[in-house]
């Protein structure tokens, strides 16, 4: 009988590894608090396809849209195995998660404009 796949990703943030299944995904091996926030918030949330924005307040909307897209990108950088694409809810108020499976071909933009952006 084939192993069943996961169908979301797991946080340990005692570990701060993000993973899927038995995959590494990213490893956080210096201070990244924001985007650690973002992956704890998915994790209580069992993975949600969408979560509104977890970072603190005190910006302006447009440095608030402007710093989570930053970390967006970041969480999106240096992944050990490209499993998961962040992006952001296409309203600025939230983030959105999803499988990228290997047969995918389309480039890393065509994921954020796509027609579940909104």
């Amino acid at each position: 009988m084939a192993a069943r796949q996961p169908t979301k990703p797991t946080w340990n943030a005692e570990l701060r590894e993000l993973r899927w299944g038995k995959q590494l995904v990213k490893k956080f091996k210096g201070p990244a608090a924001n985007q650690e926030l973002i992956c704890a918030v998915f994790e209580e949330d069992k993975w949600a396809p969408r979560i509104d924005d977890p970072l603190p307040g005190g910006l302006t909307r447009r440095k608030r849209h402007d710093r989570l897209r930053d970390v967006i990108r970041r969480l999106n950088g240096h992944q050990e195995a490209t499993h998961i694409h962040f992006c952001p809810d296409g309203r600025g108020k939230g983030v959105r998660w999803e499988k990228i499976w290997p047969t995918t071909a389309l480039p890393r933009r065509s994921y954020c404009n796509s027609k579940n952006a909104g």
